[in-house]
C-alpha cells in the first residue's frame, strides 16, 4: 500500500504546532523567572518577652494552724439512782435532745416505802430520848446512893462506876445516837428519791418510763452538759512548735463542715496521743455556749458529733514575706526583673499555706517580681516592663481601680495583717 500524500502533509504539520508550542512555553517561562522581583533577607531579630511585676512587704505574720475533728462533750454522766424504787414521774424534757436547767427535776421515784421507813426512824428516836431521860433519873438516885455509902476511895473505883450506872448511861446515849442517824439517813433516802440535773445539762439518752423499777446500778439516762462542749482536732505533728501553748489564751474559730456557721474557741491542752491511722496530733478546744442558749443572735447549734474544721491562731512570724503561690515557680523560687533579664532566686521557705509561703530572708522589698507566665524560662532571659501596667505591691488594690493586680487575686501580702495559714 502507497502512503497518502496529504497524510504525510498533515503529520508534517502537527510536529511542527507541538514544536512551536513548546518553544514559546520555554520562552515565557525564562521571560517571568527573570522578572520576579527579589527581596533582601534580613537578619532575625532577638525576641523580647513583656512582664508585669509586683512588689512585697514584710511584716508581722500571724500563723493559723488549721486541722479537723469531731465535737464532743466536755461533760458527760449516766444518771444513776441512789435509792431502788419505781419511777413515778417524769420530766417533760425527759427524752433525747430536751434541755433541763440546773438544779430542776429529772425523775421522782415512789416515796411511799421512805416516807414509812422515815416514820419508823422518828419513832425510834423518840423511844431513845425517852430510854435516855429515864437513865439520867436513875443516875441521880445512884449518885444519891453512893454519897451514903462509906467505903474506901482506892477499892471503889470500878464498883462506883458501876453504883453509878455509868454503863447503862453510855448505852442510851449511844442508842440516841444511833437514832438521830437512822432519821437522818431515812430524811435522805427520801430526798435521793428525787432526782435532780447538776448542771444545765441535755440528754442525750434515756433507758427508763413511768413505772420503771431501777435500782442503784440502773442507768436512767446519759446527760451531756451544754455549757461547753469541746472539739478534739487533729492537726500535724510538726505544727505544734507554732502553736505556742506556753501562751495564755490561744483563740481558735470552728466551722461546721459543708456549713457556714463559726464558733469561737479557746485551746485548752494537748490530749498527749496520737491518732492512730494518720498520727496526727489531738488538740482540745474548749467552744463556751455551742447550742447558742446565751445569744440574741443565736441561729444554729452545734451538734455533738458534727465533724468541724478548726483554725487555730499561733504565734506570730514577727517579720516576713508572704509571697503568694502564683508568685512561686518550680515550688520554690521566684522570677525577678533584674536590669532588662530574667533573675531566678531560690527561697528558703520556712512555713506554707495553700494559698502562700513565708520567708524571712532572701528577698527584699525593691525587688521587682515577674508576676507574667513565661514560657521556657531561663536566668539571662530578656525581659521589658509592660508600660501599661504599674508596678503594685502584691495583693494590694491599685489605686483608682478598685481592681487587684494580675495573678495575684486573694493570696498577696498586706503589710501588717498577713495571716498564714497551714494545713
Amino acid at each position: 500500500m502507497q502512503n497518502n500524500p496529504t497524510s504525510r502533509k498533515k503529520a508534517v504539520i502537527n510536529a511542527i504546532v507541538f514544536t512551536l508550542m513548546i518553544a514559546l512555553g520555554v520562552s515565557g517561562y525564562s521571560y517571568f523567572m527573570g522578572s520576579k522581583p527579589k527581596v533582601a533577607k534580613k537578619a532575625p531579630t532577638k525576641k523580647v518577652a513583656t512582664v508585669q511585676v509586683v512588689h512585697l512587704k514584710k511584716g508581722p505574720v500571724p500563723m493559723q494552724i488549721k486541722g479537723t475533728g469531731t465535737v464532743i462533750p466536755a461533760r458527760k454522766v449516766k444518771l444513776t439512782p441512789e435509792v431502788s424504787g419505781t419511777v413515778a414521774w417524769t420530766a417533760p424534757q425527759f427524752a433525747g435532745g430536751g434541755i433541763i436547767k440546773k438544779g430542776e427535776t429529772i425523775l421522782r421515784i415512789d416515796t411511799k416505802d421512805y416516807d414509812i421507813a422515815l416514820r419508823k426512824s422518828i419513832s425510834t428516836l423518840a423511844t431513845a430520848e425517852a430510854e435516855l431521860m429515864l437513865e439520867e433519873g436513875q443516875q441521880r438516885v445512884a449518885r444519891e446512893g453512893v454519897r451514903l455509902l462509906d467505903e474506901s476511895k482506892s477499892s471503889a473505883k470500878y464498883s462506883t462506876a458501876l453504883a453509878l450506872r455509868k454503863p447503862q448511861l453510855m448505852k442510851a446515849k449511844a442508842e440516841l445516837e444511833k437514832a438521830r442517824a437512822e432519821v437522818a439517813q431515812a430524811k435522805l433516802n427520801l430526798a435521793r428519791c428525787v432526782l435532780r440535773a447538776p448542771f444545765d445539762v441535755m440528754i442525750q439518752e434515756t433507758s427508763v418510763n413511768l413505772g420503771s423499777r431501777v435500782t442503784t446500778s440502773t442507768n436512767v439516762a446519759t446527760l451531756v452538759g451544754i455549757d461547753e462542749y469541746w472539739v478534739e482536732a487533729a492537726v500535724p505533728v510538726d505544727r505544734l512548735e507554732h502553736l505556742g501553748l506556753s501562751r495564755k489564751n490561744i483563740t481558735a474559730t470552728v466551722v461546721r463542715q459543708g456549713g457556714v456557721s463559726k464558733w469561737k474557741g479557746d485551746v485548752l491542752r494537748l490530749t498527749g496521743t496520737l491518732t492512730e491511722s494518720t498520727r496526727l496530733a489531738r488538740v482540745v478546744v474548749a467552744i463556751k455556749d455551742p447550742r447558742g442558749l446565751k445569744s440574741q443572735n443565736f441561729t444554729m447549734p452545734l451538734m455533738l458529733g458534727d465533724y468541724v474544721d478548726v483554725t487555730i491562731e499561733g504565734n506570730t512570724i514577727e517579720s516576713a514575706y508572704k509571697i503568694p503561690r502564683s508568685l512561686v515557680r518550680n515550688e520554690n523560687e521566684l522570677w525577678l526583673y533584674a536590669n532588662g533579664q530574667l533573675a531566678i532566686r531560690k527561697l528558703n521557705i520556712i512555713w506554707k499555706s495553700p494559698e502562700a509561703v513565708y520567708v524571712t530572708e532572701g528577698i527584699s522589698e525593691s525587688d521587682a517580681i515577674v508576676s507574667s507566665n513565661l514560657s521556657n524560662a531561663y536566668s539571662g532571659m530578656a525581659l521589658i516592663l509592660d508600660s501599661k501596667a504599674t508596678p503594685t505591691i502584691a495583693g494590694e488594690r491599685k489605686e483608682g481601680t478598685g481592681k487587684k493586680p494580675l495573678n495575684n487575686s486573694d493570696n498577696g501580702v498586706h503589710s501588717g495583717n498577713n495571716v498564714a495559714t497551714a494545713e
